[in-house]
């Protein structure tokens, strides 16, 4: 259908929805009414109308698009490979494995995904130079890049507690993985844990990049990619990068 219909019809303008608005509101105040303060202080209009806008803005298009990824847990280790690969063949396109334990074989796992055509993160609920070091060689070998998504810090603010590790603390053990990481990414920011203790959006942000400056101070190298992972609340469109 390449006729617009709504051309049979006048246009409404924003000063003609006012006056109806405050028409049925019966007397009381439009701005106390309808217009309410997000948590980052944004105010929020019950509609808006092009003929407000003296300027047009188009969209900025960033390098990176969004991704379709499949979160698994794993625990049985054939089921959990099973289940990859069939998201994988639904359209998935990346994978986000949650181990807790790092007797898991993290070589048997990823030996039958394509690497090269997907990106993989884990979400490790611990700390061993070993195992990353294990995926980085299976990283090398596949010639991927793979996100261990490591965050002590994350863990130290959620659970109290740092992770156990053979070296002398956890940022010992992320300066000996600096070292040695070439095809993968082992830091991770999670600002979900920000925004659950009640943090708006820009709070989560601002806590998140002090996270992240912490790393820098503790770490001599970081020239690898850092994750953020940040919530998105119930005002949806307020959250939408730009």
């Amino acid at each position: 259908m390449a006729k617009n219909l709504f051309e049979e019809f006048d246009g409404v303008s924003s000063k003609q929805w006012k006056q109806q608005i405050q028409f049925e509101l019966k007397g009381a105040d439009y701005n106390d009414t309808l217009i309410w303060n997000s948590p980052e202080n944004i105010k929020v209009k019950p509609f808006y109308h092009n003929d407000e806008f003296q300027e047009s803005y188009a969209p900025h298009k960033g390098n990176a698009s969004f991704r379709i990824c499949q979160n698994i847990f794993v625990h049985d280790l054939d089921k959990s490979i099973s289940r990859a690969n069939k998201s994988i063949d639904r359209g998935a396109e990346s994978i986000r494995f949650t181990i807790q334990d790092d007797k898991i074989d993290v070589t048997k796992l990823l030996e039958s995904l394509p690497l090269e055509k997907i990106t993989v993160y884990f979400n490790l609920s611990f700390l061993s130079n070993d195992f990353v070091k294990k995926i980085e060689g299976i990283a090398k070998e596949k010639k991927a890049f793979v996100f261990c998504n490591l965050d002590p810090i994350g863990q130290l603010s959620q659970d109290g507690n740092w992770f156990l590790t053979r070296e002398k603390d956890n940022f010992e053990t992320l300066n000996l993985l600096s070292n040695h990481i070439v095809n993968s990414s082992f830091l991770s920011i999670d600002g979900s844990l920000y925004q659950n203790a009640g943090a708006n959006m820009v709070q989560q942000i601002a806590y998140s990049l002090s996270h992240a400056n912490e790393y820098f101070n503790r770490i001599t190298t970081i020239n690898k990619p850092i994750v953020f992972q940040l919530s998105v609340g119930t005002n949806y469109f307020l959250k939408l990068p730009n």
